[in-house]
């Protein structure tokens, strides 16, 4: 090769490299979009208190490392209701509240921009609102990020990197104190990536007549809580 020429490796790396200044801006926008949730590009060493690797990696351990936060769900849903909190449904909120820690920002960002975020668990931190320890805020990694212009390959590559980890995660999710079947969380790893999507996919459309949502593969059980009834788009509706 002449001392010249350019080495493709390097041609490559300079192709992919990541901006971090371009990405805060998507997570800005993103999180000016969700309303509820606070995406925030976070640097290394810099991750929100609760580190998605360290949760995956105790559950594929074989430890329940979401058991306080089940129980502590389990507490407000009894509270707010006046009554015993069945243990199924805060077995589900807590497995889709994951779920869409992963699938909103794959999700918003392939919407928003060129990029497809890594996903992976390393790459993934949140934060949780107190009392109610739902998600308030999602810390996003830059590293493994890569341009993907073409929308529809950028859309797939954002639901594999996102089926990757939710997988993972969803496979290994056995809270002891239920009976949830693969059924059951294999629907809400689809449902989390599709209400993912299709909110983003209303973001790029902009005004106009509502779309409807996909109908649920999965259940968040909601409809066992004392007056609660199901969702519009509940699976239980469309089986009766």
């Amino acid at each position: 090769m002449s001392p010249m020429a350019a080495d493709p490796d390097d041609i490559a790396d300079r192709a992919e490299r990541i901006d971090p200044g371009e990405l805060s801006r998507v997570a800005d926008q993103l999180t000016r979009r969700v309303g509820y949730l606070d995406v925030l590009l976070v640097g290394p060493g810099r991750a929100l208190p609760q580190s998605c690797a360290d949760v995956l990696s105790a559950q594929l351990a074989g430890l329940d490392p979401t058991a306080s936060w089940r129980r502590q769900v389990t507490r407000n849903q009894a509270t707010y209701y006046g009554a015993p909190a069945p243990p199924q449904v805060g077995a589900a909120f807590v497995l889709q509240w994951y779920l869409g820690i992963i699938a909103l920002p794959l999700a918003g960002f392939a919407a928003l921009s060129e990029w497809v975020l890594s996903g992976a668990p390393e790459t993934l931190s949140y934060d949780l609102a107190e009392p109610d320890l739902f998600p308030v805020a999602v810390g996003v990694l830059a590293a493994g990020a890569r341009r993907v212009p073409d929308p529809a390959a950028r859309t797939a590559a954002a639901h594999e990197r996102y089926l990757a980890h939710a997988r993972a995660f969803a496979d290994s999710y056995r809270p002891p104190e239920v009976r949830m079947g693969s059924g059951q969380r294999n629907g809400l790893v689809h449902d989390a990536w599709t209400m993912a999507a299709e909110t983003a996919r209303d973001w790029v459309r902009g005004p106009g007549p509502a779309r409807p949502h996909s109908r649920r593969r999965g259940c968040c059980m909601i409809y066992a809580l004392p007056g609660a009834t199901e969702c519009a788009t509940c699976p239980r509706g469309a089986r009766r």
